[in-house]
């Protein structure tokens, strides 16, 4: 067997060139398998020529891309919570404006009842 043919025994076996194979496909089925960061490399033109093509493998093979999505999850949770939150503060602030108003109506009613009680007892 020469060294440029054939099979290598061991982990790097996946990396051999076939006998059919050229040193291209070789190298390209090499850089296929190769992993960046964790995004795994392709070697496909029609990814690497279109920008949202890549953008979309990118993302989609991220290592991140779970982590990603759950971020996203719990900030639309906590989204929701604040809404709901600032809703319930904005009903009870609706509520004391009431019964401040009522109050103060009250206490208008208080004095006219005093000042008629008052004034035509002398």
């Amino acid at each position: 067997k020469s060294t440029m043919g054939g099979s290598r025994s061991g982990s790097q076996s996946q990396f051999a060139i076939a006998p059919t194979e050229s040193k291209e496909e070789a190298a390209a089925r090499r850089m296929a398998a190769r992993t960046v960061r964790g995004v795994n490399l392709t070697m496909d033109p029609v990814v690497l020529q279109d920008a949202q093509a890549a953008f979309n493998h990118f993302r989609d093979n991220c290592a991140r891309a779970r982590t990603i999505e759950d971020n996203k999850r719990v900030l639309k949770e906590k989204y929701n919570s604040a809404k709901e939150l600032a809703e319930r503060v904005n009903a009870t602030r609706g509520t004391i404006t009431y019964l401040k108003q009522t109050i103060e109506q009250i206490r208008r009613e208080r004095a006219m009842d005093e000042m008629r009680d008052g004034g035509g007892g002398e």
